[in-house]
């Protein structure tokens, strides 16, 4: 069963809440202030037992960043897809969760996130992976406005992951003890 991510924010002290479409219009509704986020896919209430991936992202991924190496190797759409799969939690719909601090303002930080092109190393390479699923207008965000955002952003992601078997979300690289997600994917921006 997926978390409820309004229990979630309210676990870690964050009360007063909001929740927007993922979309080109999202930013209007954001505030210029710091917060944490979480994005969710609201799918009629049912999970996917497997991750929907996007093959033609993936493809442009592969293709744009000649560094990518899976075990050391340039890897197939087919590799990839797999190694990616093994880090799918078919019983979530929370894949991502983070923050938005200093001049980073929920609006600057979730615009970057939604212009990001998968493979780049900016406006926002932290939740890339994100970009390899064919769901993305299944999204929503939830936000919450706090001058405690990088506490906050460790708290849920550590309440996260006591809740999902020692595990974070799908798209977030980092855990709640700022420790790299372990896995074989090396070189996966491009460096400029």
């Amino acid at each position: 069963m997926p978390i409820d991510t309004e229990d979630l924010l309210k676990s870690v002290g964050l009360f007063e809440f909001e929740k927007v479409l993922w979309g080109k219009k999202m930013c209007e509704k954001l505030p210029p202030k710091n917060g944490i986020y979480i994005i969710l896919y609201v799918r009629n209430y049912h999970t996917y037992p497997t991750a929907p991936f996007n093959n033609n992202a993936i493809n442009c991924w592969i293709k744009e960043v000649k560094s990518l190496r899976l075990n050391g190797f340039s890897p197939s759409n087919e590799l990839l897809t797999l190694f990616l799969r093994k880090y799918w939690l078919p019983d979530e719909k929370i894949l991502y969760i983070g923050r938005a601090s200093g001049k980073n303002t929920l609006k600057k930080r979730l615009r970057a996130f939604y212009n990001h092109k998968l493979g780049e190393s900016r406006p926002h390479r932290g939740g890339h992976w994100l970009k390899t699923l064919d769901l993305l207008d299944e999204l929503c965000v939830y936000w919450a406005e706090t001058e405690d955002a990088k506490e906050k952003e460790e708290l849920l992601l550590i309440q996260f992951s006591k809740l999902n078997q020692n595990t974070i979300p799908f798209a977030n690289l980092v855990n709640g003890d700022n420790k790299r997600k372990q896995h074989e994917l090396k070189g996966s921006v491009n460096r400029k």
